[in-house]
């Protein structure tokens, strides 16, 4: 449990610092707690955890920024309902190919990538957020994107695009067959609940 605040990985203008858990378990007591107020990658590894803990908590990546370094451990919560908050930042292409599990939210800001390739079960929903960001010239920049690649990578909660894109990948093989046609059944049971905000296009 890490409870001291005002640490730092600060990162150079050109990348993040990563936290990669190797072994064991990683908690914070908050987001004051978090090196550099949480901009930064934290990447849990094979058998390791990174432990919400019940906080809701904001990092800028999770996972590694190419696919040799992606987190292939867990996201877990010990705690009360917990939010994580991926403020995915330009650029930033962060790969998650660990399993995210139990009564977590989890939220996708900014205007970067973030890819989840595995079936995940966390259970109090996704959202989508951010949308065209506006610079000072008025030049509308990208959207940021939520990439999934495998059918219920979004858990078992309801999924709200209220501003990003929701990219479904070709990855993803056909769970199904029906009249002898592979077919893609998207989320767990009777799929997703989809919320779409006024300004989204699906």
């Amino acid at each position: 449990l890490i409870s001291g605040t005002n640490n730092i990985m600060a990162g150079t203008t050109t990348a993040l610092k990563t936290l990669q858990i190797n072994d064991g378990t990683v908690k914070f007591a908050g987001q004051s707690s978090l090196p550099s107020n949480g901009v930064i990658i934290i990447s849990p590894m094979d058998g390791a955890a990174f432990d919400l803990n019940g906080q809701n908590l904001t990092i800028a990546a999770l996972g590694g920024q190419t696919l040799a370094t992606a987190a292939t451990g867990r996201v877990i919560n010990t705690g009360a309902d917990a939010t994580l908050t991926l403020a995915a930042r330009t650029g930033i292409t962060s790969n998650a190919n660990g399993l995210i599990t139990g009564n977590i939210a989890l939220f996708k800001d900014g205007i970067g990538t973030v890819i989840l390739g595995y079936n995940n079960d966390y259970t109090l929903g996704t959202t989508i957020g951010t949308g065209n960001i506006t610079s000072a010239s008025g030049v509308l920049s990208s959207l940021g994107a939520l990439q999934v690649n495998s059918f219920s990578s979004l858990g078992t909660g309801p999924v709200n695009l209220a501003g990003g894109v929701l990219d479904i990948r070709n990855p993803i093989a056909a769970n199904e067959v029906q009249d002898n046609i592979d077919v893609i059944a998207f989320g767990p049971g009777n799929g997703y609940d989809l919320v779409i905000k006024g300004l989204n296009n699906l």
